[in-house]
Protein backbone atom coordinates (compact mmCIF):
# COMPACT_ATOMS: atom_id res chain seq x y z
CA UNK A 1 0.00 0.00 0.00
CA UNK A 2 2.61 2.50 0.71
CA UNK A 3 4.56 1.31 -2.52
CA UNK A 4 1.05 2.29 -4.29
CA UNK A 5 1.14 5.60 -2.58
CA UNK A 6 4.88 6.57 -3.71
CA UNK A 7 4.17 5.56 -7.24
CA UNK A 8 0.96 7.81 -7.50
CA UNK A 9 2.58 10.72 -6.00
CA UNK A 10 5.85 10.09 -8.25
CA UNK A 11 3.33 10.02 -11.25
CA UNK A 12 1.36 13.21 -9.86
CA UNK A 13 4.47 15.32 -9.67
CA UNK A 14 5.37 14.22 -13.17
CA UNK A 15 1.93 15.10 -14.33
CA UNK A 16 2.08 18.10 -13.04
CA UNK A 17 5.55 19.26 -14.14
CA UNK A 18 3.98 18.29 -17.88
CA UNK A 19 1.24 20.30 -17.66
CA UNK A 20 3.48 23.18 -15.67
CA UNK A 21 6.02 23.16 -18.93
CA UNK A 22 3.17 22.84 -21.68
CA UNK A 23 1.00 26.03 -20.28
CA UNK A 24 4.50 28.02 -20.22
CA UNK A 25 4.67 26.93 -24.15
CA UNK A 26 1.61 27.92 -24.86
CA UNK A 27 1.71 31.18 -22.80
CA UNK A 28 4.66 31.82 -24.87
CA UNK A 29 3.75 31.24 -27.98
CA UNK A 30 0.63 33.63 -27.50
CA UNK A 31 2.80 36.57 -26.92
CA UNK A 32 5.02 35.53 -29.94
CA UNK A 33 8.60 36.88 -30.15
CA UNK A 34 9.72 40.20 -29.37
CA UNK A 35 9.97 42.25 -33.00
CA UNK A 36 13.27 44.48 -32.83
CA UNK A 37 14.30 48.01 -35.17
CA UNK A 38 17.94 48.96 -34.50
CA UNK A 39 19.58 52.21 -34.73
CA UNK A 40 23.11 53.57 -35.12
CA UNK A 41 24.27 56.55 -33.49
CA UNK A 42 27.97 58.06 -34.12
CA UNK A 43 29.14 61.08 -32.14
CA UNK A 44 32.33 62.75 -31.02
CA UNK A 45 32.62 65.02 -34.35
CA UNK A 46 30.63 63.04 -36.47
CA UNK A 47 26.77 63.27 -35.17
CA UNK A 48 24.68 60.74 -36.71
CA UNK A 49 21.88 58.60 -36.13
CA UNK A 50 20.19 56.44 -38.21
CA UNK A 51 16.92 54.62 -37.71
CA UNK A 52 13.92 53.30 -39.55
CA UNK A 53 12.64 56.17 -40.50
CA UNK A 54 14.83 59.11 -39.26
CA UNK A 55 18.29 59.92 -40.74
CA UNK A 56 20.15 62.82 -39.07
CA UNK A 57 23.70 62.53 -41.14
CA UNK A 58 26.93 65.00 -40.28
CA UNK A 59 25.14 67.58 -38.49
CA UNK A 60 26.83 70.26 -36.14
CA UNK A 61 26.98 69.60 -32.35
CA UNK A 62 24.21 72.05 -31.98
CA UNK A 63 22.01 71.03 -35.06
CA UNK A 64 22.30 67.41 -33.49
CA UNK A 65 21.20 67.89 -30.13
CA UNK A 66 18.36 70.03 -31.13
CA UNK A 67 17.15 67.18 -33.57
CA UNK A 68 17.60 64.39 -30.98
CA UNK A 69 15.86 66.44 -28.17
CA UNK A 70 19.54 66.10 -26.15
CA UNK A 71 20.49 69.03 -24.43
CA UNK A 72 23.23 70.50 -25.69
CA UNK A 73 26.92 70.97 -24.62
CA UNK A 74 30.26 71.96 -26.00
CA UNK A 75 31.98 68.80 -24.51
CA UNK A 76 32.05 65.93 -26.83
CA UNK A 77 31.16 62.96 -24.49
CA UNK A 78 29.20 65.04 -22.56
CA UNK A 79 26.55 65.83 -25.39
CA UNK A 80 27.06 61.90 -26.41
CA UNK A 81 25.84 61.10 -22.93
CA UNK A 82 22.92 63.49 -23.22
CA UNK A 83 22.32 61.95 -26.60
CA UNK A 84 22.11 58.70 -25.44
CA UNK A 85 20.35 59.65 -22.51
CA UNK A 86 17.54 60.91 -24.89
CA UNK A 87 17.34 57.86 -26.74
CA UNK A 88 17.13 55.55 -23.82
CA UNK A 89 14.36 57.91 -22.68
CA UNK A 90 12.18 56.99 -25.92
CA UNK A 91 13.20 53.19 -25.72
CA UNK A 92 16.27 52.67 -27.20
CA UNK A 93 18.62 50.48 -25.32
CA UNK A 94 22.61 50.10 -26.53
CA UNK A 95 23.53 46.44 -27.72
CA UNK A 96 26.52 46.99 -28.52
CA UNK A 97 29.77 49.78 -29.22
CA UNK A 98 31.69 48.02 -32.34
CA UNK A 99 34.05 51.15 -32.28
CA UNK A 100 34.83 54.35 -30.54
CA UNK A 101 31.70 56.74 -30.27
CA UNK A 102 29.61 54.60 -32.35
CA UNK A 103 26.54 52.74 -30.64
CA UNK A 104 24.14 49.81 -31.87
CA UNK A 105 20.92 50.37 -30.03
CA UNK A 106 17.52 48.63 -30.47
CA UNK A 107 13.57 49.12 -29.25
CA UNK A 108 10.85 47.16 -29.60
CA UNK A 109 8.42 47.41 -32.46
Amino acid sequence: MVMVRRYLLAVGVVVGMLVAVVWAGVSAAGRGQVRWEYGIFRGEGVWTWYAPGVAVDNADAGDFASQMHAAYSQKGTELETNVLNSLAAQGWEPVAAPEKNKYVLRRPR
